[in-house]
């Protein structure tokens, strides 16, 4: 294959994966919203919940180390195949941390805002489609539909 056509796939490759990545992880970043699941298996095997919340939570927190090895390793590729310096690399995974970080606080400011202004985001969530990302939790239907 020809390097007008490798740099380019690589570099759409490494973005593609990249945006998977990000999409995924506001999603498992919300360690304190459990979806219904949790509580219809508490409910029907007569678990202890904590137990239940701490199988998902070791499971995102897996998932999570998962993706970003996938991510290091796209980079390395990336950097291994001229597509980035490694200095690139490391701008990445630094402006990568730092929009996660902001990501993490925007969520816990819109938490506070539906608090201080009464709003319960759980039963609101169906309604307007933030289920499953952030605000809800998760697996939801939308009964206004």
């Amino acid at each position: 294959m020809n390097k007008k056509i490798l740099v380019p796939t690589v570099a759409l490759t490494v973005l593609t994966i990249l945006g998977i990545v990000g999409a995924k992880t506001i999603k498992a970043d919300n360690v304190n919203n459990y979806p219904p699941i949790v509580q219809r298996l508490v409910e029907k095997f007569n678990l202890n919940e904590e137990d239940v919340k701490k199988v998902f939570d070791e499971e995102r927190q897996q998932r999570q180390e998962e993706r970003q090895k996938q991510l290091e390793e796209g980079l390395n590729r990336a950097v291994s195949d001229g597509v980035i310096t490694s200095e690139q690399r490391q701008a990445f995974l630094e402006k990568h941390s730092n929009m996660e970080q902001q990501r993490s606080q925007n969520r816990e400011e819109m938490r506070t805002w539906f608090e201080e202004n009464g709003i319960d985001q759980t039963k609101l969530s169906s309604y307007i489609g933030f289920t499953g990302r952030g605000f809800g939790k998760g697996f939801g239907e939308r009964p206004n539909q």
